[in-house]
């Protein structure tokens, strides 16, 4: 039974990773990174007497892809969860899948935000 809990562990934490992974090369964009801002913010949780209150960071992203405008959030709940090693106003490989943006830090290591806002660029 350990051992099926185990497997089961693994294949759970390795889901995401898994699916992330299959991003081919021809697959990535280079766009431009206009903004990374933070936002702070803490939420209350529990029952019975015992709440808790509990903080996050949400930071946005902002991708200038050419025709449109993507806003990526990326939720930093941990202590050890650290903002993306990012330049503002540098190129920026990314990727757009569903409802998930994947983007390259400057170290070449994949992470996925969650897409928040796409805004179509007027004709000029």
């Amino acid at each position: 039974m350990k051992t099926l809990l185990a497997l089961l562990a693994l294949v759970a934490i390795s889901a995401p990773s898994c699916y992330a992974g299959k991003i081919k090369d021809s697959e990535w964009k280079t766009g431009i990174l206009l903004e990374q801002r933070s936002e702070d913010g803490s939420y209350v949780a529990g029952s019975k007497g015992n709440v808790q209150t509990y903080d996050y960071t949400d930071t946005y992203y902002r991708i200038d892809g050419g025709d449109m405008i993507y806003v990526a959030v990326r939720d930093i709940h941990l202590v050890w969860d650290k903002l993306l090693k990012l330049t503002t106003n540098a190129p920026i490989k990314y990727v757009v899948k569903g409802n998930h943006v994947y983007v390259l830090d400057e170290n070449g290591k994949q992470h996925t935000l969650d897409l928040r806002e796409k805004i179509l660029k007027p004709k000029p």
